[in-house]
């Protein structure tokens, strides 16, 4: 046993232990911890598309850009002489 109580794997890292003499599971409720890599990453890509696709829609949507026409652009850009 290791300080505090825990045991030691055959790597000598600690294991936590419940109460009840088993390993603590993990936050996914596989044991010792592990989390599906894939998973997370799946989840991150996810994310980031809802974000991309409302940052789309609040900002950079056509129904939201003025509209110009020929002869004002042509005003704009062609100085008078």
């Amino acid at each position: 046993m290791a300080a505090g109580g825990a045991s030691l794997t055959e790597s000598g890292l600690p294991v936590s232990k419940r109460a009840d003499g088993r390993d603590k599971p993990g936050h996914d409720g596989r044991p010792g911890g592990e989390r599906s890599l894939g998973r997370d990453i799946a989840l991150v890509l996810l994310l980031k598309v809802v974000l991309l696709a409302a940052l789309y829609l609040a900002f950079f949507r056509g129904d939201q850009r003025p509209t110009i026409d020929g002869a004002a652009m042509e005003r704009h850009l062609v100085a008078p002489r």
